[in-house]
Parts: C-alpha cells; sequence; structure tokens
C-alpha cells in the first residue's frame, strides 16, 4: 500500500503515528508509494534496524502489538536464562576449534582471543592449528 501521514506502525517494540516524511532530498512528503525511501517522524521508540513495518488502523491497537511482543520477547528471554543457568549447573561444555591461517601473525592473534576468552557458557578447546 501507500504509506501517508497519520498512518499508524508498529515494527518490532516500537511504533508512530507518522508526522513527517521527507524524501533523499529533504523535501516534504504526503504520500510514499512501495519502494520509495522515506525518513519518518512520529516514533514514541525506535525500532531495531531490520524490524519489519506493521500498518494499523489505530493507536490502541499499536500498543496492545507492541505490549504482546514485549510480554512475549520476555518470556523468550527468561526461558533462555533458564536453560543456560540449567546447562551451568548439569556440565561444561566443551568446543572442539580447528584454527586455520594463511600467516602466522593472523593465527597468533586468534589463539590470543581464544585463550584470553573467559569461558562463560563452554570452555573452547584448541585441537589443531594449521597456517597455509
Amino acid at each position: 500500500g501507500v504509506l501517508r501521514c497519520g498512518c499508524v506502525l508498529v515494527a518490532g517494540e516500537g511504533w508512530a503515528k507518522i508526522r513527517t516524511m521527507t524524501n533523499h532530498t529533504g523535501e516534504r512528503m504526503k504520500e510514499a508509494t512501495p519502494s520509495t525511501p522515506v525518513l519518518t517522524s512520529g516514533w514514541r521508540e525506535l525500532p531495531l534496524v531490520g524490524e519489519k513495518c506493521l500498518q494499523v488502523t489505530k493507536e490502541s491497537e499499536a500498543s496492545q502489538v507492541v505490549n504482546r511482543r514485549r510480554y512475549l520477547n520476555q518470556r523468550i528471554s527468561q526461558t533462555h536464562k533458564s536453560k543456560h543457568k540449567r546447562i551451568d549447573e548439569e556440565t561444561e561444555l566443551t568446543v572442539p576449534l580447528i584454527v586455520k591461517g594463511d600467516v602466522g601473525g593472523s593465527v597468533e592473534a586468534l589463539l590470543g582471543i581464544i585463550e584470553s576468552a573467559k569461558p562463560h557458557l563452554v570452555r573452547l578447546d584448541v585441537v589443531h592449528l594449521l597456517m597455509v
């Protein structure tokens, strides 16, 4: 569809009632057709880069969508944390690594990073070094 001033958008955990739109030359626009890049103002909270936009009919609907997304993201985060806690308590995971580089300096740099990394969830084990 066509994006117009006054439209209500939801993207990620942010939403906006579009107040103004400007094109790449700075001209104000009243509407933008598909594939027309515009800079919009009116965001209550900025979405993350790459979030897909959804147009809704009114601000209350946008608020409901955002609240539901925040709730779901919070639940996912809690589940993720409890899984990692269980993994930490049960066992230490070891990941075998093969380090391959084209010059000695790059391999040494990688080894330095690997050795200085503090293992949070896994232990990194270098099983083979190769310089080609």
